[in-house]
C-alpha cells in the first residue's frame, strides 16, 4: 500500500512511499527470480488502485517515462502521472519520492557529478512552474526554477561537471551548477526546438535539433560555443529525439525509423529497422551493445555497433516502453508506461520463434496441424507447459507435444500437434495454444480457429508517407489474402490519384464502397450516405486547408467555396457534412458545411468533438471527479469522458468516463461505439449505452491490444489489426487472432 502524501512538503523534503516487491514476471511462475545477465523479461508493477468513488477500481494513475541508473546501484525512474521520482532496487523493491509537477512531457532524468539525482519537470498548465530537479540518494528534494516557457527537456552532466540541458521551447542551452546558477547558451538557428542532449567522448556536449523544418545534430563547447550538423532526410521522415555516447567512441541517436551513428566529425551512418520499428530511448549495456525501447512494435531492441540488431517483443501487448537504463546486476531496465509496470531483461536471451501464428481449421475440418517452435535466441529456452485454453478449447486436442516441461537448446526445435474434434460445428470458434516459458512474450499463443465465414473483408496498408499502399481481400474461412490491382493509387503532389479509371484524388488509407464498388481515397466517415460522393480535406499548407467534394462515379472533383482552414471530416451526412478543428491535435467546436454552397455554419465552440453519427455528436469532455486528469500536450485539450450529444435535441448523456486516460472514437455503426483510452487505465471498449461498456482484451494477458487504431464494427463482430496481425472480437469468443496480416480493415466482410 502506498501511504498517502497530504503531509509532505513538496519542496525541500522527499516524502517517501516504498512499494512492495511485486514482481509481474512475462516468463512462468518457475523461471520469474531468473536473476543476472541471462534471461527473458521479468516486470514490476508500480501500479496504484484508484481511489473510492471514480469508477476504476484496479487501474492505475502511474505514467512510467525516463530513467537512469543511480550511484547507489539502484535504476531510478520517473513517475509522471502521480508526480513522483522513484528507485528500483536489483530485487524489485521501489520507493517513491513526491516532487513538484512534472508534466506530461517529462522523461529526461541522469544521475549528477554531485552523486544525485537530477530531471526536467515541463509546466503542464499556466499556473505550474519550470524547473530542474535534484533529489538525493535518500529522496530529499530541491527545486531549482527555470525561466517559464522555456520547455526544458532533456538532462545530462556535462564534463565540466555541471548539468546540462536542452530548452525545446526557447530554442537554447542552459547550463547549470551542482548549486543550481543557471547560464543559457543560444541556438544559432531559431526554432531548432532542441531534444536530447549528452557528453560526448570529445569533452563536448552533443545535441539534437528536431523541428519540423529543420533537424541537426550539434556540437556545444563547455563554454557554449555551438556547431551545428544538418540532417537529412526531411525533418517529417527523422525527428530525432534520444541520443547516447558509444563505447565506439562515436555519438548514436534514434530518429524516425532508424538509429543513427555520427562521428565526432558530424558524419552519419544509418542504420534502418524493420516494419513500423521507431525507437523511443537508447542506452549502452555492459555488453557494448545498443539497447532501445520500441513503443509501435511493443519491444526491446538489441544493436551491436555494426548495426546488426534484433528486437524482443513483450507480452502486454499496450506496454509502451520508454525509459532505458542500465542496472548495476547486469540487466537492462525500463519503464512500461502503458501498464504502469518497470521491467528487466538480460543480455543474453531465450526468443520463442513459432511456424505458425493461427490454426485455420475451416476449410479442412478434422485435420491436424503442427506447430514447430525454434529457439531463436541467445540463451536456452525453457518450456513450462503448452495447453489449449480459450473459449472453445472443448473443440481441440494436442495430439503430440515436445515441448512441455522442456529445456530447448540454442537453435534447437520442439514440436506441439492439434487436432479439431467437433468438424460438424457451426459458426465461428476460438482457442489458443498457450506456451508458458522463460522468453521475452510469454505467454506465447498460436491461434485456432475453425467455422469462420466464407467472405471477402477489405483490407488496406498504406506505405511510404502515407502515399502509397496496397489494397486486398481478406478471406477468412480460407486464411487467404488477394491483392486487387484495382485498389492502387500513386502519388500526385501531397495527395493520391487512383490507377483504376475514372481517377479519384484524395488521401490515404483507402476505403472500399461496396455500393460504388470502387476503392475510394478517404475515409468511410467522409463518402456520403447515398454512396456517390466523398469528401476530402486538400492540403494548401500547415494546418490549411480546402473542403473538395469528388463524385465516385465520374472523379469529378469539385472544391467548396467554403474559407480554407484546419478542417477535418467528422461525417458526411445528408444534411451535410460535419467537420472539425485539427492541427498538432483536435481542436474544439464542430461546424455543419452546406454541400452545394459550401457555406459553414457554427454548431458547436466549446466542446472536443471526436465523431458525428448515429444521430449525435460523440464529445469529449474532462470529468473533474478524476484525481489525476490527462495533461493537455502540443496535441491541445484532452478528455477523460465520452459524452453523447443528441443532434437534434442537444441532450448530453455520458457514455463512459475512463480516470487518468484521454479518449477517443474510433468506431462508430448501429448503436455501437469503440472507444479508445490512451494512458493510466486505457484500452478498447465496445459500448453499447450509457456505462454498458464492454472490454476489448487480448487473451493472452488479459488487458488491452495495441495498434488497434483502425476498427471495423461488423454486425456482432469487430474486425481490427494489432501488432501480430487481424483479429476478430465478438461477445463470446473475445479477440481471436485470424491472419498475420498487418493491413488495416476498411470495410464490412460480405
Amino acid at each position: 500500500m502506498r501511504v498517502a502524501f497530504a503531509m509532505c512538503l513538496v519542496l525541500l523534503v522527499g516524502c517517501s512511499t516504498t512499494v512492495g516487491q511485486r514482481p509481474q514476471a512475462s516468463t512462468s511462475t518457475t523461471h520469474a527470480a531468473v536473476k543476472g545477465a541471462s534471461g527473458g523479461v521479468v516486470e514490476y508493477s508500480v501500479d496504484n488502485p484508484s481511489p473510492p468513488g471514480v469508477g476504476c477500481a484496479g487501474c492505475g494513475t502511474a505514467s512510467l517515462s525516463g530513467m537512469t541508473a543511480g550511484p547507489d546501484g539502484n535504476v531510478w525512474f520517473m513517475d509522471t502521472g502521480q508526480t513522483l521520482v522513484g528507485r528500483i532496487t536489483p530485487a524489485g523493491a521501489i520507493i517513491e519520492f513526491k516532487v513538484p509537477a512534472t508534466g506530461s512531457g517529462s522523461r529526461s532524468i541522469t544521475t549528477g557529478p554531485d552523486g544525485n539525482i537530477w530531471l526536467t519537470t515541463v509546466a503542464a498548465g499556466v499556473d505550474e512552474q519550470e524547473s530542474i530537479l535534484r533529489v538525493t540518494p535518500a529522496g530529499k528534494v530541491t527545486q531549482f526554477t527555470v525561466p517559464n516557457h522555456r520547455g526544458p527537456e532533456s538532462i545530462t552532466t556535462g564534463p565540466d561537471g555541471n548539468l546540462w540541458f536542452t530548452e525545446f521551447w526557447s530554442g537554447t542551452l542552459g547550463r547549470m551548477t551542482p548549486a543550481g546558477v543557471l547560464t543559457e547558451f543560444p541556438i544559432p538557428t531559431p526554432d531548432s526546438d532542441p531534444r536530447g542532449i549528452v557528453t560526448g567522448p570529445d569533452g563536448n556536449l552533443w545535441f539534437l535539433e528536431s523541428s519540423r523544418f529543420h533537424t541537426a545534430i550539434a556540437r556545444a563547447t563547455p563554454s557554449g560555443v555551438i556547431t551545428e550538423f544538418v540532417l537529412s532526410p526531411s525533418p517529417s521522415d527523422l525527428n530525432p529525439t534520444s541520443i547516447v555516447s558509444g563505447p565506439d567512441g562515436n555519438l548514436w541517436f534514434a530518429g524516425g525509423r532508424e538509429i543513427d551513428r555520427v562521428t565526432v566529425e558530424g558524419a552519419v551512418t544509418q542504420f534502418q529497422l524493420q516494419g513500423q520499428g521507431t525507437p523511443v530511448d537508447l542506452a549502452f549495456g555492459p555488453d557494448g551493445n545498443l539497447w532501445f525501447t520500441d513503443s509501435p512494435t511493443n519491444s526491446i531492441g538489441r544493436m551491436g555497433v555494426d548495426g546488426k540488431m534484433r528486437e524482443f517483443p513483450l507480452a502486454r501487448q499496450n506496454a509502451q516502453p520508454s525509459g532505458i537504463a542500465a542496472g548495476s546486476d547486469g540487466r537492462i531496465w525500463f519503464t512500461e508506461t502503458g501498464v504502469s509496470r518497470i521491467g528487466s531483461i538480460g543480455l543474453t536471451v531465450p526468443a520463442f520463434a513459432s511456424s505458425a501464428k493461427v490454426f485455420n481449421f475451416s476449410s479442412a475440418p478434422g485435420a491436424t496441424q503442427t506447430v514447430v517452435v525454434t529457439n531463436s535466441g541467445d540463451a536456452p529456452l525453457k518450456i513450462d507447459s503448452a495447453a489449449i485454453a480459450g473459449p472453445d478449447q472443448a473443440q481441440f486436442r494436442i495430439a503430440a507435444d515436445t515441448c512441455g516441461a522442456t529445456s530447448v537448446a540454442i537453435g534447437a526445435q520442439c514440436k506441439v500437434s492439434v487436432a479439431f474434434t467437433s468438424p460438424s460445428s457451426s459458426g465461428a470458434l476460438g482457442a489458443y495454444v498457450r506456451f508458458i516459458d522463460n522468453a521475452t512474450g510469454s505467454p506465447h499463443l498460436v491461434y485456432l480457429i475453425a467455422g469462420m465465414p466464407a467472405c471477402r473483408l477489405p483490407v488496406f496498408n498504406h506505405t511510404g508517407q502515407g502515399t502509397t499502399g496496397t489494397a486486398a481481400f481478406f478471406n477468412p474461412q480460407s486464411g487467404e489474402v488477394a491483392t486487387d490491382p484495382t485498389g492502387g493509387f500513386v502519388p500526385d503532389g501531397n495527395r493520391v490519384r487512383s490507377i483504376a479509371t475514372p481517377v479519384l484524388t484524395g488521401y490515404l488509407p483507402a476505403t472500399y464502397d461496396r455500393v460504388a464498388n470502387r476503392w475510394v481515397p478517404a475515409s468511410k466517415e467522409a463518402i456520403s450516405p447515398d454512396h456517390t460522393r466523398y469528401v476530402y480535406a486538400a492540403y494548401v499548407g500547415p494546418y490549411q486547408a480546402r473542403l473538395h467534394v469528388v463524385e465516385i462515379a465520374s472523379g469529378a472533383d469539385r472544391t467548396l467555396t467554403t474559407p480554407v482552414g484546419s478542417y477535418g471530416v467528422l461525417r458526411f451526412a445528408a444534411e451535410g457534412i460535419y467537420v472539425n478543428t485539427v492541427g498538432e491535435g483536435t481542436g474544439p467546436g464542430a461546424s455543419l458545411v452546406n454541400i452545394d454552397t459550401g457555406a459553414i455554419r457554427r454548431i458547436n465552440t466549446t466542446d472536443l468533438v471526436l465523431a458525428v453519427g448515429d444521430g449525435a455528436m460523440w464529445i469529449a469532455r474532462l470529468n473533474p471527479n478524476d484525481p489525476h486528469p490527462p495533461v493537455s500536450g502540443m496535441g491541445g485539450p484532452l478528455g477523460n469522458e465520452v459524452d453523447r450529444r443528441d443532434l437534434t435535441t442537444g441532450a448530453t448523456t455520458p457514455w463512459l468516463y475512463r480516470p487518468g486516460a484521454s479518449v477517443w472514437v474510433v468506431g462508430l455503426s448501429a448503436g455501437e461505439v469503440v472507444i479508445r483510452a490512451d494512458g493510466a487505465g486505457g484500452g478498447f471498449w465496445v459500448v453499447t449505452g450509457a456505462n454498458k461498456a464492454v472490454p476489448i482484451l487480448d487473451p493472452g494477458t488479459g488487458e488491452p491490444p495495441a495498434g488497434a487504431a483502425s476498427v471495423i464494427i461488423d454486425g456482432d463482430h469487430i474486425w481490427l489489426t494489432g501488432l501480430d496481425g487481424q483479429y476478430l472480437w465478438s461477445p463470446r469468443l473475445g479477440s481471436v487472432l485470424v491472419s498475420t496480416t498487418s493491413a488495416a480493415p476498411v470495410g464490412t466482410c460480405a
